[in-house]
């Protein structure tokens, strides 16, 4: 929600894959510091498979406007 405030984009697919590229980055920056955090580094794994899975299915559903992916 504070996305879209900010940004006025609409909840769509395409803004939540930016959130999630955000939460990914921002997890991979905790790890260069954190790197025994095992809680951390499962859920960045998990949030790159969400990614993953989430471009392709956004990918199916808008051949006229691909991402660039992981």
């Amino acid at each position: 929600e504070a996305i879209q405030a900010k940004t006025k984009l609409a909840n769509t697919a395409l803004v939540e894959l930016m959130a999630l590229d955000f939460a990914i980055d921002e997890l991979g920056l905790y790890l260069v510091t954190h790197a025994d955090d095992q809680e951390v580094l499962n859920l960045y794994w998990k949030y790159i498979a969400l990614a993953k899975e989430g471009r392709a299915r956004y990918q199916e559903q808008n051949i006229w406007y691909p991402i660039c992916g992981i």
